[in-house]
């Protein structure tokens, strides 16, 4: 039987993206740059990176994150369960050898018009446009956003596993205008 999730609440959004600005400013604030300006070193697997943020954008991004996780949870909803997703991968690797196009493919499943205006608007937040956005930034947040989905679906009422998921995102997120930086 295929559950229904429900939108989180009003207030539960609200202090899960204080959670996670807490958790990004304790973990990765190293500099103030400025007033409401900071340098961030974020450590995102086994990539470590530094970027650069207003309080605005880290807010905004937190936000977008969230309503991201939302319309995660809207295409579970809608019948992508772990079960489809599976599916449909194993009928793509018949289809394509090609582990890129089939993995293109399967993005698409993912990848609705709201998830399409949420990508946009973090492009927006985090300053990144045209073939850096398309050839760097967003391929690499696809990424994230989709082993996030693996991980998450079928299982959006773990309110820890969805916290997680949500921070995880988030760290991507400020990956997608940064600079890596080297362990020499």
């Amino acid at each position: 039987m295929e559950k229904n999730y429900e939108k989180i609440s009003d207030e539960l959004r609200e202090e899960m993206v204080e959670l996670i600005k807490k958790a990004i400013i304790d973990a990765f604030q190293k500099e103030k740059i400025k007033e409401h300006f900071y340098r961030y070193e974020v450590q995102f697997q086994t990539i470590k990176f530094m970027t650069c943020m207003t309080d605005e954008e880290l807010d905004k991004s937190i936000e977008l994150t969230i309503d991201l996780m939302e319309e995660l949870k809207n295409i579970n909803n809608g019948g992508m369960t772990a079960q489809a997703l599976k599916e449909k991968a194993m009928q793509l690797e018949s289809e394509y050898e090609d582990e890129l196009i089939r993995d293109l493919f399967l993005w698409e499943e993912l990848c609705n018009k709201e998830v399409k205006t949420i990508i946009r608007e973090l492009n927006v937040v985090r300053r990144v446009g045209g073939a850096y956005a398309m050839i760097i930034s967003n391929p690499c947040f696809k990424s994230a956003i989709y082993g996030v989905y693996e991980t998450i679906v079928d299982k959006f009422e773990d309110d820890k596993l969805y916290c997680q998921s949500a921070y995880f995102l988030a760290r991507a997120v400020m990956r997608m205008h940064s600079n890596e930086i080297s362990e020499n």
